[in-house]
Formats: structure tokens, C-alpha cells, sequence
């Protein structure tokens, strides 16, 4: 359904190795009694390392599938020119530029950002099957509690403004807010939960 998805499974499978090797994501999967996977949650409480990681240690990799799934798609090469090179390109030179400049010696000790208030839960997915089974509910419930012991004020999302998510999502206390819209012009409702609330 969104962008990224489009660069079929070899890119996919390679980002999705990427995510769970990221020291700040966030990879959670409900099981049934059985032991058969039934919901995975995908998201970071610190969002802006856990991307700069995936970048260092998967960049070159996802870059590669990601060129490979586009060469057979016209369409999609251009909409990824049009609408996330100049970014891609940018994030690039910046690490590049911090790596040289490491490893040249010239770096300054700087003092370190602040801790992350704010995390995201990315994809939460749910095998149909599974649906009102309660294994949402725990990947949310449990992604919260993280979130909390790490001191984070809230948490956000994102979801297709016609998905029967949203309906999951209030009644699990999220609050919904302005609808976005990506550089591809997929609509999305975003989505806050306030982990200071007492009704969570």
C-alpha cells in the first residue's frame, strides 16, 4: 500500500533486516497459542537514531535493491527521482561527510541531543485470520509499556484515512489529528497517544 513497498520483495526483506538489526528499532511479533505468527509491530522510541543506523549500516544495500526494483518500473523510477531523491541524496552526503570526517580525526566531541520524546509505531500488521483476536492489542499495549520505561511522552502513527484501523486505534485511546499527505501524495490520518494519559 505505500511507497516503499513497491520496490518488491528482495528490497523489502532487506529493509525489513535492516529495521531489526537497528539498536533503535523496534520489531515485536505476536504469536497463538501455537506458536504460529499472527501480528507484527514495527516502529523506534528514538526515530531519528534508529533511521541515521539503518542509513550506517544498511544504506549501501537498500540503495542497491531499491535502484534494482525500480530499473524494470519507468513509473516508479521516476516517482522515485521526482519525489525522494534530492532527500535520499542529502541523507547520503551527510553520513558520507560525518564518516570522512571521522576518519580523518577532525571530529569534535559534541554534546549529545537530547533523548527522544516522541516515538512511532511505522506498520502494524495483522494476519486477517487473526483479526479481533486481541494480538493488535497486545503489539500496541506492549509497545507502549517500552515506550513509557524509556520516558517517552508520546507516541504517534499514521494510517489510511479509509482503513477500519482508525476505529482500532480510538478505541485503544489514540487521538487522530491532521490528515498528511506523502511525497508520493498517499493520504494518511495521523495519530497520537499521549503515554502521560491516565486512561491508557
Amino acid at each position: 500500500m505505500e511507497f516503499l513497498a513497491r520496490f518488491g520483495l528482495p528490497f523489502l526483506a532487506a529493509y525489513h533486516r535492516a529495521w531489526v538489526r537497528s539498536p533503535a528499532g523496534l520489531a515485536l511479533a505476536a504469536r497463538d497459542e501455537q506458536g504460529n505468527l499472527v501480528g507484527v509491530l514495527l516502529g523506534s522510541l528514538d526515530p531519528a537514531a534508529h533511521y541515521r543506523a539503518m542509513l550506517r549500516n544498511s544504506g549501501a544495500e537498500l540503495a542497491v535493491r531499491m535502484i534494482g526494483g525500480a530499473a524494470s518500473r519507468p513509473h516508479l523510477a521516476k516517482e522515485l527521482a521526482v519525489t525522494r531523491s534530492r532527500r535520499y541524496s542529502r541523507a547520503l552526503w551527510r553520513h558520507l561527510r560525518a564518516r570522512v570526517t571521522n576518519r580523518g580525526g577532525r571530529s569534535t566531541v559534541s554534546a549529545s541531543p537530547p533523548s527522544a520524546t516522541v516515538g512511532e509505531v511505522t506498520h502494524l500488521m495483522v494476519d486477517p485470520a487473526s483479526q479481533r483476536s486481541g494480538a493488535g492489542r497486545a503489539l500496541i499495549d506492549r509497545t507502549s509499556e517500552l515506550a513509557r520505561a524509556d520516558g517517552l511522552a508520546k507516541l504517534v502513527l499514521v494510517t489510511p484515512p479509509d482503513l477500519a484501523a482508525r476505529s482500532f486505534y480510538e478505541a485503544l485511546g489514540w487521538f487522530s489529528g491532521d490528515e498528511v499527505v506523502s511525497k508520493s501524495g498517499e493520504r494518511f490520518v495521523s495519530y497520537t497517544l499521549n503515554l502521560s494519559d491516565p486512561r491508557d
